[in-house]
């Protein structure tokens, strides 16, 4: 199974309606993907999760995912974290 993993530092809040989108990205992508920020390690596929990441701008974490598309699940949510459209 493929690994792939990156560090990001966000350039978006993921508030209630923005981390809804964040993990609507994700659930459309099949690997495994957590978030992962200090101790924290979340399931990036869970809305809840998400939110309590308390992810806001300049948040440093990364993004691990496992599975067949893992480069294209980090990229794509690489990109939604930096602003970047996908």
């Amino acid at each position: 199974m493929q690994r792939t993993e990156k560090k990001v530092c966000s350039n978006v809040v993921l508030d209630g309606k923005t981390a809804a989108k964040f993990v609507q990205n994700a659930n459309q992508l099949i690997s495994v993907i957590h978030l992962e920020q200090a101790n924290r390690k979340v399931n990036a596929k869970s809305l809840f999760g998400v939110l309590v990441m308390e992810i806001k701008k300049g948040t440093e974490l990364t993004i691990t995912a496992e599975g067949v598309d893992s480069e294209k699940a980090v990229l794509s949510l690489q990109n939604f974290l930096t602003g970047i459209s996908n």
